[in-house]
């Protein structure tokens, strides 16, 4: 999962934060709170101090996908969907690229889909780790992605594997589409029906 800050900028917020609310002359690392109202301050200040340099990708259900993962395939491309059938570790999002490009996200029973262009596809994974899977695209065809979920003492993962179009299936009618419209950065919202291009093979 995505967890990136920029240390500088959160210190100097929380700072600024504990000043504004407790007065100037007191140290954020010892803070004291021995009173019940003022140790409800104290915990609503440390939540915001721990929101400070967090951000989110922020996913939203299109009325209609806008890439249908049974629907006609446009000429010239493939296309790849990533299934995420799962309720596990639900809050978690499953940061997924193509070749290095951004396409889309999952979380919670969730999948989406996309367009290849002919050629090798490396496509990731990104959760607590990084998983991997390669597919040699070609011009119409069709390829489902599960993104499994392995939740280990807080540690998630999602191991990846292909599954046929039947199996496809009963997963798309256990999730909802999710087009990604938000992101922490540096990376912008790739567009609602991505074409990514191939690689050539070594």
């Amino acid at each position: 999962m995505w967890r990136a800050y920029d240390s500088g900028w959160f210190t100097r917020g929380a700072s600024t934060a504990v000043t504004a609310h407790f007065g100037r002359g007191m140290d954020p690392g010892e803070m004291r709170c021995p009173m019940p109202a003022r140790a409800l301050r104290c915990l609503v200040v440390a939540g915001l101090l721990l929101g400070v340099g967090c951000a989110s990708w922020e996913l939203m259900e299109p009325k209609v996908p806008p890439v249908a993962p049974f629907a006609a395939i446009p000429a010239g491309v493939g296309e790849v969907c990533a299934l995420r059938p799962h309720w596990v570790a639900g809050a978690v999002t499953f940061v997924v690229r193509d070749n290095g490009f951004l396409v889309g996200a999952t979380r919670g029973p969730s999948y989406f889909c996309w367009y290849a262009k002919p050629g090798l596809h490396v496509l990731t994974s990104e959760a607590d780790d990084v998983e991997e899977l390669r597919v040699d695209v070609v011009v119409g065809g069709r390829y489902f992605l599960h993104q499994g979920v392995k939740n280990l003492l807080g540690h998630v993962t999602s191991p990846l594997r292909w599954v046929g179009q039947d199996e496809a299936f009963t997963m798309v009618e256990k999730c909802s589409y999710k087009v990604l419209v938000g992101t922490p950065g540096p990376d912008q919202p790739p567009p609602a029906a991505p074409t990514i291009p191939g690689a050539r093979k070594n």
